[in-house]
């Protein structure tokens, strides 16, 4: 019989870190991470990654997979878990899966995204819409195919493959989330049992402004600057991601030096108030805890 599977979600700075790293410590357990920025090697601080002495006290997976110039997918994401989980199984150890990544941690209770094989003509007709008129000729061209769609419209890495989904089979992405339903979920043979971490918003924001400060202080500018220089432009999640965009901003010389902490702060709140409203929208109802003692 498998082990029970734990999945600890939570808005970005809510504090999932540190209840993961207390259960395993109770537990014996792994975490697996479902945080999409963790993926690469190097992204260290501005991604609030678990430190090298708490990976070496409590096993980490989903962190350091790839390097930064390269995409890590969904695929490959739950080929790895599946592994994780499948290791697990052998030596008898609980896994307790925590993020904020709500597409990865989704893929714990939706099935795989629906394999669509699109033309290269529509791939170049996107691209061409980005170039010309970047996010917002997008968001007006999936707007005419779909008045109504199912994603997040403030963020292009949604937008493209949506709107070319919806150009390829000339469904909603209503429609097509309706036929990904219908697909069996990875993760079925596991009892899943769901938790939240949720902040009061006030102290939300005063830990996601201290966590910009650390972030700073502990070398967040020289860490993009060794980034850049190993090809993370050529990776859009993670040359895109709050904290790594205003600092590479900062170092064009379009983004003032005592502007780069509140604007880090301004979008990483927004992102936190976008993560909130995912969690509640697409995931499964989880019990609030706020320790790991609750997360039984």
């Amino acid at each position: 019989m498998k082990h029970p599977l734990r999945i600890l979600t939570g808005t970005t700075a809510s504090g999932k870190s540190d209840i993961a790293l207390e259960w395993a410590r109770s537990t014996g357990g792994w975490i697996l991470s479902c945080d999409a920025l963790l993926f690469y090697r190097g992204a260290d601080i501005g991604t609030a990654k678990p430190s090298r002495a708490e990976r070496e006290e409590i096993p980490h997976y989903g962190i350091d997979l790839c390097e930064a110039h390269t995409v890590f997918d969904l695929p490959r994401y739950i080929e790895h878990s599946l592994e994780v989980l499948r290791q697990a199984e052998l030596q008898d150890v609980p896994v307790l899966v925590a993020g904020g990544s709500g597409f990865y941690a989704a893929a714990f209770h939706e099935p795989p995204p629906d394999p669509i094989l699109v033309p290269e003509e529509i791939r170049d007709q996107v691209k061409s819409l980005e170039q010309e008129g970047g996010t917002k000729s997008l968001r007006d061209a999936l707007l005419k195919v779909d008045p109504h769609p199912d994603i997040d419209l403030l963020n292009p890495r949604r937008i493209v493959p949506a709107l070319e989904r919806c150009l390829t089979t000339g469904l909603t992405t209503k429609e097509l989330r309706e036929r990904h339903r219908s697909l069996p979920c990875p993760f079925a043979d596991w009892e899943r049992s769901w938790f939240q971490v949720d902040r009061d918003p006030s102290i939300l924001d005063e830990r996601i402004a201290q966590r910009t400060r650390q972030m700073l202080d502990q070398g967040l500018v020289e860490e993009v600057r060794g980034l850049r220089s190993a090809g993370m432009e050529e990776n859009p999640t993670l040359a895109s991601a709050i904290g790594y965009r205003e600092t590479l901003d900062f170092l064009d010389g379009t983004l003032a030096a005592t502007e780069l902490a509140s604007s880090i702060t301004t979008h990483t709140k927004r992102l936190a108030a976008r993560q909130r409203r995912w969690i509640r929208k697409r995931m499964p109802e989880g019990r609030m805890v706020e320790s790991a003692a609750e997360i039984i």
